[in-house]
């Protein structure tokens, strides 16, 4: 390698070595401004369902509700094996209770 490209490589890496640090700077000073929303957002919402405990419970049913139509039936079967083979046996008509 001529001393021009060492010269070059050196440069870049030079560039890239500020640049990372000046990346890390800026990610370091917002970390504590996210962090500090996310603790806010947090509280009002464990204020929210503290005091509406009926109304919290009946939001996370009626989401829970709607993810289950929206991923529907075979959600079960696709995330379990067993329940799977429990699926294709009554689909054959191969299930029995006891």
């Amino acid at each position: 390698m001529t001393s021009r490209g060492a010269s070059a490589v050196s440069h870049a890496a030079d560039s890239v070595s500020q640049f990372a640090q000046q990346a890390g700077g800026r990610l370091r000073e917002h970390y504590g401004d996210v962090t500090d929303a996310a603790r806010e957002r947090y509280d009002r919402a464990q204020d929210l369902v503290r005091h509406n405990p009926t109304q919290s419970i009946a939001a996370a049913f009626g989401v829970g509700l709607v993810a289950g139509l929206v991923v529907g039936p075979g959600a079960a079967v696709a995330l379990s094996p067993a329940a799977g083979r429990l699926a294709a046996r009554r689909r054959r008509g191969q299930f029995s209770c006891y």
